[in-house]
């Protein structure tokens, strides 16, 4: 499972924003069986410096997670992102891993070590 926070800085057109959020969730389900995604659009004149005109995506994963998933899933998040902007866009895509353990992170009000402990019958403590 994953938590992924997304936004782009780029100027959309009509139909771009439900095309990326799409396009991004296909990308992501090739990777995981189980995610959450939250997308912003985020107007060009609200960002600076090199900002403007960007893609981000934040993968929050275990930091365990393979570097060919992590190879395979920004290969496939800048195909999304060319899909919808056209080719050499994923040149403005940034994808960022924020690691976290599993006693770092809560899931369904949970502590995730807690709900691993408790699907294997064991206790986390």
């Amino acid at each position: 499972m994953s938590s992924v926070y997304s936004l782009t800085t780029r100027p959309l057109a009509p139909g771009q924003k439900e095309a990326l959020y799409a396009a991004l969730g296909e990308a992501l389900g090739e990777t995981f069986r189980s995610y959450s995604m939250m997308f912003s659009p985020l107007p060009p004149e609200n960002c600076g410096g090199n900002a403007a005109g960007r893609t981000l995506v934040y993968v929050c994963v275990p930091p365990y997670m393979e570097n060919d998933r992590r190879r395979k899933l920004i290969a496939d998040l800048g195909a999304a992102v060319e899909q919808v902007f056209g080719p050499g866009a994923a040149s403005t895509l940034d994808v960022i891993f924020p690691y976290h353990s599993d006693d770092n992170c809560g899931v369904h009000g949970v502590m995730r070590s807690d709900a691993l402990a408790a699907q294997s019958g064991r206790s986390a403590r």
